[in-house]
């Protein structure tokens, strides 16, 4: 009703409570969205409330329009963690703060305030246009610990932004995430492991970064010939760089055009400098003519392309390597282009990378170290040199698929043998690959047995609930006594014509046929009187009379044992085998 009232009456909202406007976003789950209304506008300090009042009811307020405040003149904009979707890119905010949640943010447009505080993710990384403060006059950002990457592209051409706090649960950098802060001077993260593509690329004034726990530089991204977007490419206030010990990989144009660059320092973790796919299409620290001093803290040389470094830097630069190396990065391929090569007595990193590979369901099973559960295709992580590591192999396994541990290799030397109870303890000499490969194991087929008095039984393969139709036929002298399925007497679902359907088998089932000889002279039992049948290692007879004789007899004919029937059912315990059982004057033919 509101709805329509509303619309009759042309307003462009639903209804007004509190001084702001609404309109309502669902009746059912009774949301709202903040809306503006002509002619109104803001200022001060505003907090987004939570929820409002309208009708008798309570709605949530979910997310802001982009007319709410586009009038306005801000001090502080909060929004708090009920609100999903945002856009207030008309809106001259001086500071915004997006409170914490661990519910991301569906959608946000903002042209934001000088200061911002971000305290939500982003449901996809790579959509930076959904997330966004990209070309905005931004100057700083403090980022709260329910964040877990910056998506690409966020802040982008910032060009005003001097402040970054980056909290430790910060895991990732994506694509361009602050290309062309040209303000930037500084920005450190403890937990950030990955920096991809451009991140960092043509923030000129970056004069140092500190990311202790970072393992991966990406590589640049080169478009139409031209090099460009590598994660630190242009940064020219960038003079001496320090790479953390545990770095795996060094991307392709990571360094290139660092002009001012005179030092470098790569760990001994390092085990790619360079496109690992194509080792040539490297220019890592290319067009860096101030570079003097690169210390490389491995002890053996790495694969590196020729253009890693350009000619200038092998004839200027000095290489600094371990002690008692020197002759081995002489004769290296491309290192041993430099004019300058030194040993460093001081050099003691013994921190290295260890690279599990083969991890995934997808795969076949994953890795536990302590409470570390690994599930990546490729995952890197550091370990000091003596450090032994005790890996748990998990194989995937449910009603479908079933895995076993295949095979291991440490730098492609097999090591399976080491197993034992699906553990292996490595100890780390040096930086190393860990490869698993899982095997896939068949399923245990469901198996059908059929026992009939004959030298053996039929087992045959059946596929899961399925139907199977079955026409039982004895032969001339005997007639059909029973039958039994796992053990249960089924004989009444024997059809005229000795048909016989079975469906729905879900495990191992046995069926057990037991014949009756029409040779007795003896009056036939009535069918609904005793039954004979095997079953579970034995013969089960059930309908006798109390008192009366059982013999039992091998397929040799020899008496083995006499009984009295002591009550209407009976289990008599024997080895697997064929057995003659008269009853009544009644011989049956039955195995077990």
């Amino acid at each position: 009703m509101a709805l329509a009232a509303f619309a009759l009456l042309g307003k462009a909202y639903d209804f007004e409570a509190n001084e702001f406007y609404y309109n309502i976003t669902s009746l059912s789950d009774l949301t709202v969205a903040l809306t503006g209304n002509e002619g109104a506008s803001y200022s001060g300090d505003i907090t987004i409330p939570k929820s409002v009042e309208y009708s008798g009811k309570t709605f949530t307020i979910t997310s802001i329009e982009s007319s709410t405040f586009s009038k306005s003149i801000l001090g502080t904009l909060t929004i708090p963690k009920n609100i999903m979707k945002a856009n207030i890119s008309a809106s001259s905010v001086e500071k915004l703060i997006i409170e914490d949640s661990r519910i991301p943010l569906e959608e946000l447009s903002a042209k934001p305030a000088k200061d911002v505080y971000m305290g939500r993710d982003i449901n996809v990384p790579w959509n930076h246009l959904i997330y966004s403060f990209s070309y905005s006059s931004i100057e700083s950002i403090v980022f709260g610990d329910s964040v877990t990457y910056i998506p690409g592209g966020m802040l982008e051409e910032c060009t005003k932004l001097v402040s970054v706090e980056l909290s430790s649960n910060i895991k990732s950098i994506f694509n361009k995430a602050f290309n062309g802060c040209t303000k930037l001077k500084t920005i450190s993260g403890e937990g950030i492991e990955l920096i991809e593509t451009g991140a960092f690329n043509n923030c000129t004034s970056l004069e140092s970064f500190n990311f202790p726990s970072l393992k991966v530089i990406d590589n640049g991204d080169s478009q139409w010939g031209t090099y460009r977007w590598g994660v630190f490419q242009n940064c020219k206030s960038l003079r001496n760089v320090v790479l953390s010990q545990g770095l795996f990989s060094i991307g392709t144009m990571a360094f290139m055009g660092c002009e001012s660059l005179e030092s470098v320092t790569i760990p001994a973790s390092v085990m790619y400098i360079g496109d690992v796919n194509n080792i040539e299409h490297s220019s890592v620290f290319a067009d860096c003519p101030n570079l003097t001093s690169l210390t490389v803290n491995a002890s053996s040389p790495i694969a590196i392309g020729e253009t890693t470094f350009d000619a200038q830097t092998y004839i200027n630069t000095t290489l600094i390597v371990p002690a008692g190396t020197k002759d081995e990065y002489l004769s290296a391929t491309n290192w041993k282009n430099f004019f300058n090569i030194e040993e460093n007595t001081n050099i003691t990193d013994n921190v290295y990378s260890v690279v599990i590979e083969g991890c995934s369901d997808s795969y076949g099973g994953y890795v536990e170290i302590g409470d570390l559960r690994i599930k990546d295709n490729e995952y890197v992580m550091s370990a000091n040199k003596g450090d032994k590591i005790t890996l748990r192999f998990i194989p995937w396994s449910n009603e479908e698929v079933n895995y076993e541990l295949g095979s291991v290799t440490i730098d492609e030397k097999d090591v399976t043998s080491n197993v034992v109870n699906n553990e292996l303890i490595v100890e780390v000499t040096g930086n190393m690959t860990i490869d698993i490969d899982w095997d896939y194991v068949e399923p245990n087929p469901i198996l059908l047995t059929i026992k009939q008095a004959e030298n053996g039984c039929t087992k045959m393969v059946v596929d899961k609930w399925e139907t199977y139709k079955f026409f039982i036929e004895p032969s001339e002298g005997w007639t059909l006594h029973s039958v039994a399925l796992n053990g249960e007497d089924i004989t009444n679902r024997i059809g005229d014509d000795g048909a016989l359907k079975l469906s729905e088998m879900s495990e191992n089932t046995t069926l057990s046929i037991t014949f009756e000889s029409n040779g007795s002279s003896v009056k036939a039992i009535n069918p609904s009187r005793a039954k004979v049948y095997g079953a579970d290692n034995s013969i089960v007879i059930s309908g006798a009379n109390e008192g009366e004789n059982i013999q039992i007899y091998d397929d040799a004919g020899l008496l083995i044992e006499t009984v009295k029937a002591t009550s209407n059912s009976m289990r008599i315990p024997l080895a697997n085998g064929i057995y003659i059982v008269k009853l009544d004057g009644k011989t049956v033919k039955v195995a077990i």
